[in-house]
């Protein structure tokens, strides 16, 4: 695109218009008014390239903040699995300590008779 732009503002540059005796345009206001034109090119296309620049972080910079979303949902998901197995082992650590003091009060009391 910027090879385009820049053979298009010479083609504009370099144009020459026939002079005619009796009529017809100043040629030094034909050549300010295309100064003026190239100018205007000129900054939009300096401000189209710095537009797509910031898009293109804008792009890297969202596919960025995608990848640690994902990495952290991943993270929370093996987080909660965790949990989930610690409250499972919690809960088992609990019954067989429950049984233990069953188990001992009865050899207490078998002992005691």
């Amino acid at each position: 695109m910027n090879n385009i732009v820049n053979v298009k503002i010479k083609e504009i540059l370099d144009k020459k218009f026939n002079k005619k005796i009796r009529s017809g345009y100043d040629p030094e206001d034909v050549d300010q008014f295309f100064d003026e034109v190239v100018k205007f090119l000129q900054d939009i296309h300096a401000s189209t390239n710095e537009i797509q620049n910031k898009d293109t972080l804008r792009e890297e910079q969202l596919k960025w903040l995608k990848n640690d979303l994902e990495q952290k949902q991943k993270t929370i998901l093996m987080l909660e699995q965790e949990i989930n197995t610690l409250k499972s082992e919690g809960y088992h650590y609990q019954k067989i300590k429950s049984d233990i003091r069953h188990l001992n009060e009865m050899n207490i009391n078998k002992e005691k008779k």
